[in-house]
């Protein structure tokens, strides 16, 4: 009877070093959450529920006489109410100044933008391991950095890096989870390494720290852990395939099983990868490129389909995520 055909995923294992790599995955989720969902609590609104003043005849102790006696500079005292001490209650960025905030948030959110378009394309030229360890080595630096921000500018510019380099790890993790975990475990990883799990584990971290610059301390710190384990890791072996390093991915893939402690057929090992390699040269693989997304009138209907379900999600989400002011309820 004839085996059947087998290729590179049918070595991958959920051993020890398929462990390490859902721990660095689940590092780096938490990383790129907890800097997503930073301004959710590091920006969460300000409210003024005393302000001693000479009180005007038609003062009615509503949070509107008081924003307006706060920007007359009339308030010779206040008394805030906050759920997490954000920037707005260090800073005083409350009332109209608080639309200074929300600004903030959408200069941060360009450097997303930015970050997920440069780093996809870094990680197939360069990849995976390399870019992972600069995302993560800049993201927490500049996170860090960011905790002794003394004014608001200089925050959003610390604020807006750190997304630029957060979104990268985001990115690379993603290829990691499809290159270095089994097939038939991707389903059940997929639920437990998304980011509805890790909003939950996010808000927790809030709840502990109560203040921005520890909460934000607390974020950046996890990158020393998450880079010592991808120092540790290997390049995943579908990018040393692609590049022609195909004893390199053989090696890779028998560095796996020894920190496994099982042993891999090499004679088979070395058929699936020369086999794939000949595949390759057959099919003339080239690198594409995001241009080859609307190369097809079908490929330009599928793209501008998944390109508008993704921005009408994104609204939603970010209008409610960064608007939870006007929701009913705790943080």
């Amino acid at each position: 009877m004839k085996s059947e055909k087998k290729c590179i995923d049918d070595f991958l294992t959920l051993g020890r070093y398929g462990f390490i790599t859902i721990l660095l995955i689940e590092l780096v989720m938490i990383i790129v959450c907890g800097n997503f969902l930073f301004m959710v609590f590091g920006g969460a609104d300000v409210k003024i529920t005393q302000c001693d003043t000479e009180i005007p005849s038609n003062f009615t102790n509503s949070s509107t006489d008081f924003c307006a006696s706060f920007e007359q500079q009339q308030c010779t005292s206040l008394t805030l109410d906050y759920e997490f001490y954000s920037i707005n209650a260090e800073w005083l960025l409350i009332c109209d100044e608080g639309q200074l905030v929300k600004q903030s948030t959408s200069y941060q959110m360009l450097g997303l933008i930015i970050g997920s378009v440069f780093w996809g394309r870094i990680a197939d030229l360069y990849g995976r391991k390399v870019p992972m360890i600069i995302c993560l080595i800049f993201c927490g630096s500049f996170g860090f950095a960011s905790a002794f921000s003394p004014n608001l500018i200089v925050f959003t510019a610390l604020r807006t890096i750190v997304s630029f380099f957060t979104i990268g790890a985001g990115v690379i993790a993603n290829t990691f989870y499809g290159e270095l975990l089994p097939s038939k475990h991707r389903l059940w990883l997929a639920f437990l390494l998304s980011w509805s799990p890790n909003f939950v584990i996010v808000a927790a971290i809030a709840y502990f720290t109560q203040t921005w610059r520890l909460l934000i301390v607390f974020i950046s710190s996890i990158s020393v852990p998450a880079t010592l384990l991808i120092w540790y890791m290997s390049e995943t072996p579908h990018f040393l395939m692609r590049r022609g390093k195909l004893t390199k991915a053989i090696l890779t893939i028998q560095r796996f099983y020894r920190i496994d402690g099982k042993e891999v057929d090499m004679v088979k090992l070395k058929e699936v990868f020369f086999e794939e390699q000949k595949m390759d040269m057959e099919n003339n693989e080239k690198s594409y490129s995001f241009l080859h997304l609307f190369c097809t009138p079908k490929f330009i209907g599928y793209s501008i389909a998944l390109c508008f379900c993704c921005f009408e999600l994104s609204i939603i989400s970010y209008s409610m995520l960064f608007n939870l002011d006007k929701v009913s309820g705790s943080l």
